[in-house]
């Protein structure tokens, strides 16, 4: 508070919203929207965590964001949250009612009702949000009055989604549907179909690579690739998360990264992965840190690079930071 004056300061984030991406490139490729609503559904299981459902998710609040050539999408307007009291992304506790809030046109029919809301209320307003990245329009239109009472009676309209691939139809359904109780009842449960469907759309390439990422915990201990055993966890990335391990054929320890499902399900991302991966190894210099390689077995798909153990440069030095 400043001068009897209340304020709150954010992140400010330069970009466009999804809306008018769509609107200003027309549909996305199922792939594409696939990949932003595999982003927008991390979120929401973030949100969950804290307790919170958005209530307002909608394309016009998520923000596409370049972030060194890669689409990041970052889902904004938590103004009309609400905290959930025992909620978690392992439950679907409802939340008190009270009245419609939000947007009609990506609303949950319990939204559209005044009733009690809960995580699943923002997972069909995701499945709404896929039906407009996919077709370029949300699934029913007319006036408020109209849409909200399509949301409650009327089936999603599967014409606009005919000639997509089938899982990607499928999925909108499974969000949209009527009932909570007849939807993914967690957004990690979203995340697991996404990644699924997307497996189906890129081909049998990206599948393998899928298939390959590990499913199973990972912990200091864990043996991956027959040689590398887990010693620490250094943290998580965009990418995957990052290790200190023991390389068992030589004596040394390495750095590695055991890349996410939702990175491999990427072709383009990891093909230029690949090829930076080749060339940093055909012009090693003593200054730049190793790069072991690439490899990709039953357990996971790793880089493995040299370990730099100690404090970056500014740190031990007092300099201001890069």
């Amino acid at each position: 508070m400043y001068q009897d004056h209340c304020f709150y300061v954010m992140e400010f984030v330069d970009g466009e919203t999804v809306e008018a991406h769509v609107s200003r490139r027309g549909p996305l490729p199922p792939a594409e929207a696939l990949r932003l609503a595999l982003q927008v559904a991390r979120a929401l299981a973030a949100a969950a965590k804290k307790q919170l459902v958005h209530r307002d998710l909608k394309p016009a609040n998520l923000m596409l964001v370049d972030q060194e050539g890669e689409p990041v999408v970052k889902v904004i307007d938590f103004g009309l949250a609400k905290g959930v009291a025992g909620q978690s992304d392992e439950s679907s506790r409802p939340t008190v009612g009270g009245g419609f809030i939000g947007t009609p046109y990506y609303a949950s029919p319990e939204q559209v009702e005044g009733s009690e809301v809960d995580t699943r209320s923002d997972l069909y307003s995701l499945g709404a949000t896929l039906h407009f990245l996919l077709t370029g329009r949300p699934p029913f239109s007319g006036s408020a009055g109209q849409v909200m009472s399509q949301h409650l009676y009327k089936p999603v309209p599967m014409g606009a989604l005919a000639g997509l691939p089938g899982c990607v139809a499928e999925l909108v359904q499974r969000l949209m549907e009527k009932d909570p109780r007849q939807r993914p009842q967690t957004a990690r449960a979203v995340q697991e179909a996404l990644l699924e469907c997307l497996e189906q759309v890129c081909g049998p390439a990206t599948a393998v690579e899928l298939a390959s990422a590990p499913k199973g915990p990972l912990s200091p201990g864990v043996l991956l690739t027959q040689h590398y055993r887990l010693l620490e966890e250094l943290g998580d990335s965009p990418q995957g998360r990052q290790f200190l391990a023991e390389d068992l054929r030589q004596p040394r320890r390495v750095n590695l990264l055991v890349l996410s499902r939702e990175f491999a399900s990427d072709g383009l991302r990891l093909a230029a992965l690949k090829d930076a991966v080749g060339r940093v190894q055909e012009a090693p210099h003593r200054r730049l840190r190793e790069v072991y390689g690439l490899e990709t077995a039953r357990e996971g798909s790793v880089l493995a690079e040299e370990y730099a153990g100690g404090h970056p440069y500014w740190r031990c030095c007092g300099t201001a930071g890069p």
